[in-house]
């Protein structure tokens, strides 16, 4: 059953930290997409901004809905840590890795940046699972 509160509260916070750790991470490396600016739309337009803010709430959702959908197959009496870690690799394996790597395949990024892509993906991954597993307990 879905313990829909907590998916919300999950969900928002979530949201929150999508945003600012992917702002973080796209400031810090501001210089690994500026050779391949005419790839992206034009950035840091209102419309733009309100854009990235919707996708990352509308992903952190979705996140927070499947883990409410398998959290119990990650183990009935797991630690609340394991579960979140368990969850966030499997998310990180099936999303940011292929995601990343499909980008490198189909547009010229540098190898540099699907890294960042991947290893910061991970750290958030992690993030998020504990987030999500200690809310949604």
């Amino acid at each position: 059953m879905i313990k829909w509160s907590k998916l919300i509260g999950a969900g928002i916070a979530v949201s929150v930290i999508r945003y600012v750790f992917s702002s973080t991470i796209g400031y810090q490396t501001q210089g690994l997409y500026d050779p391949i600016s005419g790839l992206w739309r034009a950035m840091m337009t209102p419309a733009w901004v309100q854009n990235v803010i919707l996708a990352h709430v509308i992903i952190a959702f979705l996140t927070v809905f499947a883990y409410a959908l398998v959290h119990t197959g990650l183990g009935k009496k797991a630690e609340i840590g394991k579960k979140g870690a368990k969850f966030a690799m499997v998310v990180w394996i099936l999303s940011d890795i292929p995601g990343s790597l499909l980008t490198f395949v189909f547009m010229p990024v540098s190898f540099t940046l699907v890294m960042v892509w991947i290893a910061s993906g991970l750290v958030l991954s992690l993030i998020n699972g504990q987030v999500i597993a200690r809310i949604y307990k």
